[in-house]
């Protein structure tokens, strides 16, 4: 597929912070009847055969179009076993141990964590403008998480459940910089759709051995929320990310992450009338400030 020009990806990107922080909400109503392992598993096996299967159709049945070539296959299943597998999964049972303020805390950190491992490992090079969005983006969000309540920040203890949300940070950063690699020359698309069939084979082995893995009926709600996190977190959200990042980076890409507690803060307010102050409508502005600087850097 053709690259799409910057305003066209930060666009997706931006669409990304709103599925995505939409995304929690829906989440609440499906956990209580299906487990971490099987939601991630039957997330990213949907995500995986459509993606394919549309990939196929699309080169009018020609194998050749899907199969990724022996070089690319150590990249592929590093991939889906850390964007697809070990996020979803340490995120999930992290939560079971912390609060969570905490997580949304040690979320926030995604970018930063994503930008210094891309200037680490793949050389990247940011001017002082893009530093100065990234930090914009990470003061807004810590705005929003702590509600000028710096007693927040000063009561973090760490505990079983930071080092696993912790770890799943630092899995999304890998996925990320190998993404970087991989969509370099493989069909985005292709290449999430086989990262996503080995994350989804990956995690049932996990849910198996764990005795975490097991399938229910889902009533109406809970299904339309497996449907959302499927087709628009699972696949549009995935497709745009490895875009964004194919396109403009994984540095870049990831300050955009920044929007999702403001998209989570507005949802919380409209569906659950959670307050929201002067402050947290500060912290968002400031976060869109950052995220014009990074893209404008």
């Amino acid at each position: 597929m053709a690259i799409l020009s910057n305003s066209v990806t930060y666009a997706l990107l931006t669409l990304i912070g709103i599925i995505w922080g939409f995304q929690p909400i829906t989440l609440k109503f499906l956990l209580p009847y299906w487990s971490p392992a099987t939601i991630t598993a039957f997330r990213y096996l949907v995500v995986g055969l459509v993606l394919l299967l549309y990939q196929f159709l699309a080169s009018r049945g020609s194998r050749s179009a899907i199969l990724p070539a022996k070089a690319d296959w150590p990249w592929i299943i590093f991939m889906g076993i850390n964007g697809q597998m070990l996020n979803s999964v340490l995120q999930f049972h992290g939560l079971q141990f912390t609060t969570v303020t905490n997580s949304t805390l040690i979320t926030a950190t995604t970018p930063a964590i994503t930008s210094v491992c891309a200037f680490l490992i793949l050389r990247e090079h940011f001017r002082v403008k893009q530093w100065l969005g990234i930090l914009f983006s990470f003061v807004g969000v810590l705005a929003i998480i702590t509600k000028g309540d710096l007693t927040v920040l000063t009561g973090f203890r760490m505990n079983q459940g930071d080092l696993l949300c912790i770890a799943s940070q630092f899995a999304w950063a890998f996925y990320s910089l190998a993404a970087r690699k991989l969509t370099g020359h493989l069909d985005v698309l292709t290449a999430l759709g086989w990262c996503s069939l080995c994350g989804a084979a990956g995690t049932i082995v996990y849910g198996l051995a764990s005795h975490t893995f097991a399938v229910s009926p889902l009533p109406t709600v809970p299904f339309l929320s497996y449907l959302y996190i499927t087709l628009l977190g699972g696949i549009a959200a995935n497709v745009f990310w490895n875009f964004g990042v194919k396109n403009v980076g994984p540095s870049v890409s990831s300050v955009f992450l920044n929007l999702t507690p403001v998209v989570g803060m507005l949802s919380g307010w409209l569906i659950f009338s959670d307050p929201m102050g002067l402050l947290q409508l500060l912290g968002a502005a400031v976060i869109f400030v950052g995220v014009y600087l990074t893209t404008h850097g």
